[in-house]
């Protein structure tokens, strides 16, 4: 009752302080210089979904998050209303807020974070969730406790919502291999493909053959060629009325640049089929900005990056493993392209 007793008090303050600045009546308030709520008395369950510690984004379009417990000697017309933070990041620097209507929160909401932060893959990564509560009377609203005060802490097992690039394929003497649109314009596609001599392409049914030192001819079978077998970045832009167009870029060398040596000269990896294999020393200190990527032939219009279980051609920096020398693995055998680590 006393706790009770002391919501009321904070919500007859947020009255007064509302009445004096009349333009803020109506709207619902959030003020961390309120009164603190005794949170005591709330319990709130997490679901058995969340409980788990795998959640399936495809199986439904809201997952149920959180239970809403009876609080006695609640006031006529107050509530508990909740906020769910989501991030990939243990300490949650990158979390965002997810509105919880009803205990339950939007898969698609959460899918569309997923890809944000993890990229365009499949895979069942870590996702971090708490929970916000707030007491709310009419327009007003208090967070309960103080805003360190969370509820419902757990680390999960997120599997996304599936995903899948456009791709059109490569028909090499070394093997079939498919390239993506990674852009999503519907034209461009690139990938990393083994050939001895020669190629040609595929593109919804259609074979594409050299026409001329950049150009193809939809229909032919005459090949693409190249002078050394070797690993190659390969372009096809494909346009529906004039001739698409090829590039082929030989991978000489290939390996890890960022803060941790200014971006200067890459630190080189070791190409096995289409696996580069290599240590990399991130240094001893962890500045905040300590980010890397990918860079190929010490060429910086040669990069890739963006997420480690999507490593994007021009992708963006990305967070190092760790402090120290770490193995990493980087696997471009198949799309998405994925990096992996081992702490050495």
């Amino acid at each position: 009752m006393k706790k009770i007793a002391f919501f009321c008090c904070a919500l007859l303050a947020l009255g007064f302080a509302s009445c004096d600045d009349n333009s803020d009546l109506g709207t619902p308030q959030v003020n961390p210089q309120l009164p603190a709520v005794d949170a005591s008395e709330l319990q709130p369950a997490l679901s058995s979904e969340l409980a788990s510690g795998a959640i399936d984004l495809a199986s439904v379009a809201e997952i149920p998050a959180i239970s809403n417990p009876a609080i006695e000697n609640m006031p006529a017309g107050a509530s508990v209303a909740y906020e769910m933070e989501l991030a990939t990041k243990a300490d949650f620097s990158n979390a965002v807020t997810l509105p919880v209507t009803d205990g339950k929160v939007s898969a698609a909401e959460w899918n569309a974070y997923y890809r944000e932060t993890l990229g365009n893959n499949n895979t069942p990564l870590v996702n971090y969730v708490r929970f916000a509560a707030y007491f709310v009377q009419g327009t007003q609203r208090v967070r309960v406790g103080n805003l360190d005060n969370w509820y419902g802490t757990k680390q999960l097992t997120v599997t996304p919502q599936a995903f899948a690039y456009e791709m059109a394929t490569v028909n090499s003497d070394a093997g079939t291999t498919q390239i993506a649109n990674f852009s999503g314009d519907g034209k461009t596609f690139t990938g990393y493909v083994l050939v001895n001599s020669e190629y040609t392409f595929t593109y919804k049914g259609v074979s594409y053959g050299k026409k001329s030192s950049t150009a193809l001819e939809a229909g032919s079978t005459t090949p693409c060629t190249v002078s050394t077998p070797a690993l190659y970045l390969i372009e096809f832009v494909y346009e529906e009325e004039k001739s698409s167009t090829f590039k082929a870029t030989q991978i000489r060398s290939f390996g890890a640049i960022g803060d941790f040596n200014k971006n200067a000269k890459q630190v080189n990896l070791t190409l096995s089929g289409r696996v580069f294999k290599g240590e990399v020393d991130f240094g001893e200190t962890l500045p905040e900005s300590n980010q890397f990527r990918f860079r190929m032939n010490n060429n910086n219009g040669v990069l890739l990056g963006g997420f480690q279980y999507d490593l994007l051609p021009g992708g963006a920096m990305m967070d190092v493993p760790g402090e120290g020398v770490y193995e990493l693995t980087v696997d471009l055998s198949k799309i998405p392209y994925v990096y992996s680590y081992t702490k050495k």
